[in-house]
């Protein structure tokens, strides 16, 4: 249990996927089945960091998923609202040059 917490930081970046998440809660389980009382509270604060992480990192997933998502519609009808301007301006100077 002390490596784990030790090197959190080099796991940290996958704690998002729910199969890594998985056998984190296994080896949590299994250490809590043997472990004396006071390395149960350490395995469970440790847990709860585990948990507090997952979500942050899911809320974060969809967050960037969502944002290019809209990106990607806006990105889009730019495209569209940009060339309707300049066509309305091409038809503007055409109309003005016939005029003169």
């Amino acid at each position: 249990m002390k490596k784990l917490i030790d090197l959190f930081k080099t796991y940290e970046h996958v704690l998002s996927e729910d199969s890594v998440m998985d056998h984190f809660r296994n080896i949590l389980n299994k250490g809590k089945k043997f472990a004396k009382l006071e390395l149960k509270s350490c395995i469970e604060e440790f847990e709860d960091k585990l948990n507090k992480f997952h979500m942050e990192k899911k809320e974060q997933e969809v967050t960037t998923r969502n944002a290019q998502i809209h990106q990607q519609k806006f990105g889009s009808s730019e495209g569209f609202t940009v060339a309707t301007n300049s066509e309305d301006l091409r038809e503007s100077s055409t109309a003005s040059e016939n005029r003169w």
